[in-house]
């Protein structure tokens, strides 16, 4: 730009770009009335910031998981904190609303990421507005189950959390660290926290829990990390007859391994109260039924939504927490319920868990 001559080209060159946005009628305004260095700033400010912006939404679009991650993790947290501090002592309807729009407004988030995730070109289909509404709506009516006819049991509902949602991160960045792919530094980070949550509760707070309940965990854990990692691989190589396969097997894997576990842990209770407790023995009889009922439509679902390879990985890596988790509620753990108020609120922790470690699995690279 040291010669007149360049100037000269350049000017002429960025006029007529704008004469060709804004008309063949204003090349001779502009050329009058916008000196060349005022015309230049004003293109390359447009040019840096709509750069700007781009990167600003890769990034966004690139750590979305880790965003997800850091508002789940510091939503838990708050929250457990605010069940310590016993503020559990608000009246019905209040919690009953909070809880309501909780489940509102994770719907709306699923379906807004969702739509933001899908090309403009493109709507949302029928299909991907159930797999957003299905898991929430479980979760919610099977709370009010777990609230109403059982007591919260921090050791094993802690034990099923630790199994359901950190294990599969740890082993699929296992997995990458293993076969030398590209791997984050917030990956290693999780599977640290993972491994470290995993000690202590095995060896550290729950330490009460015996081997018998120990051995069930692992194959549970196992079962839903061979069904993530499975999945995983099916998302960068799409193959119809692995997805159909073995969709079937994980979920009957999963079933298996938690009715196991179930049945470890009550079975014991059970024939207690078949002698002095029957309306206690007679409620068990319908969890039961109720959960065979359930493990039914769910393998049906699972095995039907396989056909269509466009949705496989994605129910799978959707509905798979949000089943454990509405189970893990179901198991029937103590007597009536006396002061579930902290296990009430502690839900809205579990809801942002599975909302971002879901959103984990669905999108990290």
């Amino acid at each position: 730009l040291k010669g007149q001559g360049n100037k000269s080209c350049l000017r002429n060159s960025l006029i007529s770009a704008f004469s060709e946005i804004c008309g063949a009628n204003c090349s001779s305004n502009l050329y009058k009335i916008v000196p060349m260095y005022q015309l230049c700033h004003t293109i390359i400010f447009i040019i840096s910031r709509t750069k700007m912006e781009s990167q600003l939404m890769h990034i966004i679009k690139r750590e979305w998981s880790f965003i997800m991650s850091l508002n789940c993790l510091i939503s838990s947290v708050l929250l457990d904190a605010l069940v310590k501090i016993s503020i559990a002592r608000f009246y019905f309807r209040f919690q009953d609303t909070i809880l309501f729009i909780s489940f509102g407004v994770l719907i709306v988030a699923s379906l807004l990421f969702r739509k933001f995730r899908t090309s403009s070109e493109k709507r949302l289909t029928i299909s991907q507005v159930i797999n957003c509404i299905w898991p929430a709506f479980l979760i919610y009516i099977s709370f009010y189950l777990r609230l109403y006819h059982a007591r919260y049991d921090a050791r094993y509902f802690q034990a099923f959390r630790i199994a359901s949602f950190y294990a599969p991160i740890f082993t699929l960045t296992l997995k990458k660290f293993i076969l030398w792919h590209e791997i984050s530094f917030v990956e290693i980070c999780l599977a640290i926290y993972v491994l470290f949550c995993g000690i202590l509760a095995n060896y550290g707070i729950f330490s009460l829990l015996s081997l018998r309940h120990y051995a069930v965990s692992i194959i549970y854990c196992t079962a839903n990390s061979i069904c993530f990692a499975w999945a995983e691989s099916i998302k960068r190589q799409p193959s119809q007859d692995k997805s159909d396969v073995f969709c079937a097997l994980c979920i009957c894997l999963f079933i298996l391994s938690y009715f196991g576990f179930m049945l470890n842990e009550n079975l014991t209770n059970v024939i207690s109260y078949l002698t002095f407790n029957i309306n206690h023995a007679f409620l068990y009889l319908v969890y039961c039924i109720l959960f065979l009922i359930i493990a039914w439509f769910i393998f049906i679902t699972f095995y039907s939504c396989c056909s269509q390879s466009a949705f496989t990985t994605t129910i799978i890596l959707a509905g798979v927490p949000s089943v454990q988790l509405w189970l893990s509620f179901l198991a029937p753990m103590e007597y009536a319920l006396i002061d579930a108020w902290p296990s009430k609120l502690n839900i809205f922790a579990h809801l942002f868990q599975l909302f971002g470690i879901t959103t984990y699995f669905q999108y990290c690279k």
